[in-house]
């Protein structure tokens, strides 16, 4: 093999390796990003708290869920377990910097999710 095409195939394998780990990095955000979803309407949220049954909701949503809850008379249990939980809801503070930071490195397209 002369070494011109030597060196075309070290250069292709070179270029498939790094569009390997391109793609592996993309799956792994789109990975991390689901994990933040809001857990009642399945998009990212620009408000995002977390309950005590530990998922991340954005803070309208699951605040209607509270007040459906009141409303009916039913006690406030988690959309997700259906454990009963009490109505805290704490600012979810590294879900909404690592989303704010994601869309700034262009990791997350604004036009993909609502951050």
């Amino acid at each position: 093999m002369s070494r011109s095409n030597a060196s075309r195939k070290r250069r292709a394998e070179a270029d498939a390796e790094v569009e390997e780990q391109a793609g592996l990095l993309h799956k792994n955000t789109e990975n991390v990003h689901s994990n933040f979803k809001c857990s009642i309407t399945g998009e990212l949220p620009t408000d995002p708290v977390t309950a005590e049954d530990g998922h991340v909701y954005e803070r309208s949503e699951i605040e209607k869920w509270i007040q459906r809850r009141r409303n009916d008379g039913l006690p406030l249990t988690s959309p997700i377990t259906r454990e009963q939980m009490v109505p805290t809801l704490k600012p979810a503070l590294a879900v909404m910097n690592f989303i704010e930071q994601s869309i700034k490195d262009g990791t997350l397209a604004v036009d993909d999710e609502s951050p």
